[in-house]
């Protein structure tokens, strides 16, 4: 049967619908790649002794006299297992993306769903993903520092006055602009990739060319189940004050929160990529006629 598109309130419960109908896979797919995302992130937190790096964090007056190297190296074990995070985040949330849409489009083609099949499915996809996640990082991070660099060049140049001040912040809300645009556009790289088998830039061109007609309501969707995602975080997120509290006292308990709130990210990612897929199946249905089975 060939899927219509949706109004957007449609779009939404079909969303909620979904959920409700494979709740089970997603969470069990999510759980796949985010218990061991904690696990490495408590264990690399607490074996570099990053936690000790939130009393500089929580109260910068009392290192106030503390030389800026000294304060540095202070922080450096954090800011490595930072980036050890984020770097397994990223691939992490590229496998619950895949998985969750490859849970979408059997849901479409009527077909059982097996949370192992769309695990194996996601790590099969998993290279592409991750590559393609890295371009639009790769695009992003080089457009920042494009507009960093010039407005550091300007200030330098001419110091600081009300024309380098005036056309650094046109630079860096104009950047702000773009990326904002690149991001909205592509969006939707990793479902391009799990239920029509592009490439990386292939994947990336077609999520563009997918959402530019419809920009601003896309920009709406993504911003309205942010919003409900946030809010669900934010509330689950409570049940962590504890141990962050704790570890106050304590910074090895920063680990174990980290370790937590990265774990709670899981189930979280896995809700926002079905809502994603359901609008990205959506776009499609405006384009060209779709049938559940050619989503799989």
């Amino acid at each position: 049967m060939e899927i219509q598109a949706k109004r957007f309130g449609e779009v939404l419960n079909e969303w909620f619908r979904i959920l409700g109908k494979n709740w089970k896979p997603l969470l069990l797919t999510s759980l796949v790649a985010h218990v061991p995302l904690a696990a490495a992130v408590g264990v690399v937190f607490w074996l570099t002794g990053a936690g000790e790096a939130f009393e500089v964090i929580l109260d910068p007056e009392s290192y106030e006299d503390v030389p800026y190297a000294e304060i540095l190296e202070i922080l450096e074990p954090f800011l490595w297992s930072s980036a050890i995070w984020v770097i397994l985040q990223l691939i992490a949330g590229v496998f619950v993306y895949l998985a969750a849409a490859r849970i979408v489009a059997e849901h479409m083609a009527d077909r059982p769903t097996d949370w192992r099949e769309a695990a194996g499915f996601a790590w099969g996809r998993l290279a592409k993903g991750v590559v393609s996640a890295l371009v639009v990082v790769g695009i992003v991070a080089a457009l920042a520092a494009v507009a960093g660099g010039l407005g550091w060049a300007l200030v330098t140049a001419f110091e600081v006055n009300f024309l380098t001040v005036f056309v650094t912040t046109t630079v860096a809300l104009t950047t702000l602009v773009v990326l904002i645009w690149i991001t909205v556009s592509v969006a939707f790289g990793a479902l391009v990739i799990a239920m029509e088998d592009a490439g990386p830039i292939a994947a990336l061109t077609r999520s563009f060319t997918l959402v530019q007609r419809r920009w601003w309501v896309t920009v709406g969707f993504t911003l309205l189940v942010g919003l409900i995602a946030s809010t669900i975080s934010q509330v689950v997120g409570t049940a962590l004050v504890p141990v962050f509290l704790v570890g106050i006292a304590y910074p090895d308990f920063f680990a174990l929160g980290l370790a937590m709130s990265a774990l709670l990210q899981g189930p979280l990612l896995a809700a926002l990529a079905v809502a994603y897929a359901v609008w990205y199946i959506d776009l499609r249905a405006r384009r060209e006629p779709v049938l559940g089975q050619q989503l799989v």
